[in-house]
């Protein structure tokens, strides 16, 4: 591997985990979302590292970086939407249990009579 596709090896990385992290939210697998959110935060600091050190050709290091903004914001607005989802929903249940509990409080309780004497 040549030293300079080594160096940049971090940001294609970085990349791989975006790739990933967009997949999983659009197809709403939260488990996967989880597992390569919690690889951001090391995987930019070896990126960090990386800028820090200088090894880096700047054309491809900034042409990745903007590659994974991109995706980072297109991931953003899809977990967004799902939030908003899912919040939504979760108001339009309780609204329903509410109702529920107000019609059940409020009726009396209905008898019914077999016709049959006893």
């Amino acid at each position: 591997m040549s030293q300079r596709n080594e160096s940049l090896q971090p940001l294609q990385r970085l990349h791989q985990i975006v790739e990933e992290l967009r997949a999983a939210a659009e197809r709403n697998d939260l488990e996967v979302v989880c597992a390569a959110g919690k690889l951001l935060g090391p995987t930019v600091e070896q990126c960090t590292q990386m800028r820090d050190s200088d090894q880096v050709g700047a054309g491809e290091a900034a042409e990745l970086a903007l590659n994974i903004r991109r995706q980072l914001s297109v991931c953003e607005k899809i977990l967004t939407d799902a939030m908003r989802g899912v919040s939504s929903e979760m108001k339009r249940i309780r609204n329903g249990k509410r109702a529920i509990t107000l019609a059940r409080g409020s009726s009396a309780p209905i008898r019914r009579s077999s016709g049959l004497a006893g």
